[in-house]
């Protein structure tokens, strides 16, 4: 009897909760990282608007080629590289001075990562004692329930480490090109 009702047990995991799994709503999940630096917004906007240096600041990009012959503004295509594969983003919206958006191709042949939504959006927002609020801004879907229940947390844990040592990177950058 116990053996009849470890390989029901059995059955049930390997075969109805992943299949469950494959037609449950995946949600759209957010990540936002702000914080407040001791840079003016002029000379941060400066070093987060170099759209095409992004791999210089971010430990996650090994390097980036521009696709077009669009400036850093909205219409750039730039493809961004790292060990695991390489990726197409095209910025989607421009605001001189206060915010990006870009789109990620999660469908681009070389794309490594299991999201089906990758969107990202850069913000600067100058406070009242001359310093400014940057925020880096990702909306994301993964492709299925079970790489959303398994990696969430790992995305979430990884992209945290990259974005906070990005935004160190940047605010770095822009107190040395104060000077």
């Amino acid at each position: 009897m116990k053996t009849k009702h470890y390989f029901s047990t059995l059955l049930i995991l390997l075969f109805i909760l992943p299949a469950e799994w494959a037609f449950a709503q995946v949600p759209i999940r957010t990540i936002e990282i702000s914080r407040e630096l001791k840079v003016s917004d002029a000379d941060l906007w400066k070093v987060v608007s170099d759209v095409l240096s992004y791999y210089k600041y971010n430990p996650t990009v090994d390097d980036i080629d521009p696709l077009n012959n669009s400036s850093a503004s909205e219409g750039l295509v730039r493809l961004c590289k790292n060990s695991d594969g390489a990726w197409q983003e095209t910025i989607t919206s421009w605001n001189p001075g206060s915010s990006y958006t870009f789109k990620t191709n999660t469908q681009h042949p070389d794309y490594p990562y299991p999201l089906d939504k990758m969107d990202g959006t850069v913000m600067i927002q100058k406070t009242p004692t001359n310093k400014t609020i940057v925020t880096l801004k990702f909306d994301y879907q993964f492709k299925n329930s079970a790489y959303d229940f398994m990696g969430d947390n790992i995305l979430r844990k990884r992209m945290s480490k990259a974005l906070n040592e990005t935004i160190d990177n940047w605010e770095r950058e822009a107190m040395m090109a104060a000077r």
